[in-house]
């Protein structure tokens, strides 16, 4: 008779005389039509054999389509004028190996700048995902770790706390106008390399970044490459996060088990993720580096509910191991000890702790106000502030109200300043070397 011959899962259950895989009916119906759509281009470092792949096979151009209910792709060769490359399809939709894993192909796998390996083929690099791809990797952040806002921005704050940067002020020098914009993608990159900032991030969190506070507009065009980045939200993310991760609760700090968990993650984002960090470290550091950080990390996982001082305790362990080599290396890169300043909000007076408490309500307070002011002015009414507390459900206190009336215009039927309202709820200068506080890696010590 005719034996059908499908996957190699299936071949592999005939010879061994295995039951069906039953196929998961709740991912097939819940990724229906969706798939994953990028562009391909053979990696140009690529080796096969023992020669360098060739420039014509270099320019020859890719696309592959990742069905998100079965986890199969197929790539397809587009047509080349005048190359002798006719096109067509060249990889049938199968399940396939990934040889970086030795696993079959998972959706977190196609990002943009990832090497795709596959059995018999010379590494692809993805040059290009379409909008849609991008937008559903966004909205699943959990599933595509590069599209995940929350973990990046915690990345660029972890980088700018130890690196002394006042971002706000670094972007204002590009926004003559005051608008609370940089007007091209290449400007805020441009800013974010001279902060040495995107020296932690991989390019597909950048295009992240950019994406997510690129001008949104009613229209397709221009395409979000090339809109308007408004760096002024980025930032008051940046300082939300700070204020929640580095200051903890009011009168009470983080907690032990929260200070380790910074303690280790800002290792990883602000020393072993720098480019420029790593390059200037031997192979020991580096291996001294990852073991530390291996070995936070398992001991954290096996102990969840420790006391604060046994928490404590093994966090100055491995502060006093890494210590002396973060410390070298960030003073020969930077000429800086490693997160000795940082930014704080010294909540003492009334005024400062309004803004702190208005700053922790996750209320994007300042692109809230921006929809209001329909003529790009700056400014809204007091009626119109008070009504976006209600529709937040943030109570517009008296004595909140006299604070906005008399330090940012709302007296007598005035326009508020929204924008320097905005900015002092995100107070945080990084650069502020005036705000000094406990190093995370404790150095030499301080007169």
């Amino acid at each position: 008779g005719f034996l059908a011959i499908g996957s190699a899962d299936d071949s592999l259950g005939t010879v061994y005389g295995q039951k069906r895989q039953k196929r998961d009916m709740v991912k097939l119906s819940r990724n229906s039509k969706k798939f994953l759509r990028c562009r391909l281009k053979i990696n140009s470092d690529a080796v096969v054999g023992l020669h360098k792949v060739s420039e014509i096979e270099t320019s020859r151009k890719f696309i592959l389509t990742y069905y998100l209910d079965n986890d199969t792709f197929a790539i397809y060769e587009e047509k080349v004028a005048n190359s002798g490359i006719l096109g067509g399809s060249f990889m049938a939709r199968d399940t396939y190996i990934n040889l970086k894993t030795g696993k079959p192909f998972v959706p977190s796998d196609i990002y943009h700048g990832a090497i795709i390996r596959i059995q018999g083929q010379a590494p692809f690099v993805v040059t290009e995902m379409d909008n849609n791809s991008l937008n559903f990797c966004e909205e699943h952040p959990q599933q595509f770790p590069y599209s995940s806002m929350e973990r990046i921005v915690r990345k660029v704050v972890d980088r700018i706390v130890t690196a002394q940067v006042d971002l706000r002020r670094d972007f204002k020098q590009h926004d003559p106008t005051g608008c609370g914009y940089v007007q091209t993608k290449e400007i805020f990159m441009q800013v974010l390399a001279e902060s040495n900032v995107s020296s932690v991030l991989k390019p597909p969190e950048l295009k992240t970044l950019y994406r997510r506070f690129a001008e949104m507009t009613d229209d397709v065009e221009p395409p979000v490459d090339q809109r308007r980045i408004c760096y002024q939200d980025f930032c008051d993310m940046a300082a939300y996060i700070h204020a929640v991760e580095y200051e903890g609760d009011e009168g009470e700090g983080n907690s032990a088990k929260d200070r380790f968990v910074l303690f280790l993650r800002t290792l990883r984002n602000s020393v072993m993720n720098d480019v420029n960090v790593m390059e200037q470290a031997d192979a020991p550091t580096k291996e001294a580096m990852q073991a530390c950080f291996a070995s936070g990390a398992k001991w954290l996982s096996k102990n969840q509910d420790n006391s604060a001082e046994e928490y404590d305790e093994e966090r100055e362990k491995y502060e006093a191991m890494m210590a002396p080599i973060v410390s070298r290396l960030m003073m020969d890169v930077y000429g800086r000890e490693f997160g000795s300043f940082g930014a704080i909000h010294h909540a003492t007076g009334v005024h400062h702790k309004y803004m702190r408490e208005l700053c922790l309500t996750k209320v994007a307070w300042r692109a809230t106000f921006r929809m209001l002011d329909t003529e790009n002015a700056g400014v809204i009414s007091m009626a119109e502030v008070a009504k976006s507390f209600a529709e937040w459900g943030v109570e517009l206190s008296q004595a909140g109200r006299q604070i906005i009336e008399s330090d940012y215009g709302g007296k007598g039927g005035g326009g508020v300043d929204y924008h320097r309202f905005c900015d002092n709820i995100y107070l945080c200068d990084f650069a502020d070397q005036s705000l000094a506080h406990p190093g995370l890696f404790p150095s030499s010590p301080r007169s």
